[in-house]
């Protein structure tokens, strides 16, 4: 019918330039998710300093230390402990919420506190590459390093993506079906002989 081949052509359409579209973002979320999910392993190669602490003492309770960043962070808008010490060498993490000035400025900030001394070892911006890459790496993955106008754009583009995947869907229809089909009868060849060896 002339009304399903025209629907089929705007729908190619549409697949081509969303696909192309949204391919070159998840292209970038797919490099920098995977990186990030060996984020601990690297992070802990590459920053000894962090994570190989010398234990002089009973460790700072975790909520002394919570207030000794806050004090030193006072106008924040939320302060979240990220990450507890996974051995007796580690530090712990602190994720600060800084008040934004513009919708694009990175609102994100790291502190490093050592559980021992309540010294902090490092700090620093999550829109700075050094010297904590993999937090940069963070923010570029989902805000693309634009703030809440780039959580907005990633939203959008998983969208575009979808959108992308039921056109699909609609230009490919012959062939999912034909695969369904296709799974029912490999279910009936097994199923078969196995009610058979069952009855008799």
């Amino acid at each position: 019918m002339a009304w399903k081949k025209k629907l089929t052509k705007i729908a190619f359409k549409l697949h081509g330039w969303m696909g192309l579209f949204a391919g070159l973002f998840f292209l970038l979320y797919g490099i920098t998710g995977s990186m990030l999910m060996f984020r601990h392993q690297l992070d802990r190669y590459f920053n000894p300093e962090l994570h190989q602490l010398k234990p002089t003492a009973h460790p700072i309770p975790a909520d002394q230390l919570y207030r000794m960043v806050l004090r030193a962070h006072p106008n924040l808008r939320k302060l979240v402990l990220h990450d507890f010490p996974a051995d007796q060498q580690d530090c712990y993490e602190f994720m600060l919420y800084k008040r934004q000035q513009k919708l694009t400025d990175n609102y994100l900030y790291y502190v490093f506190v050592n559980p021992y001394t309540g010294q902090i070892i490092r700090e620093g911006s999550y829109g700075d590459v050094a010297p904590s890459f993999f937090r940069w790496l963070y923010t570029l993955h989902y805000s693309l390093q634009l703030g809440i106008p780039g959580m907005l754009l990633t939203a959008i583009m998983g969208i575009v993506m979808l959108l992308s995947l039921l056109t699909a869907g609609l230009l490919h229809s012959n062939l999912l079906v034909d695969l369904v089909s296709l799974y029912h009868w490999r279910r009936a060849f097994v199923l078969v002989p196995y009610f058979y060896s069952h009855l008799f």
